[in-house]
């Protein structure tokens, strides 16, 4: 049983994940893939 005292202790932790993810996914497939090919590095 779960202490309700404890702060986010009664958040759904794996939606918080799959939502992060989702949303990391489509962050990443908006990368314009030439732009990044094409990016001079300085090392």
């Amino acid at each position: 049983m779960r202490d309700r005292k404890y702060l986010f202790s009664g958040a759904d932790w794996f939606s918080v994940e799959r939502n992060q993810l989702q949303k990391m996914s489509v962050e990443i497939a908006g990368v314009n893939g030439e732009r990044l090919l094409n990016t001079r590095l300085m090392i």
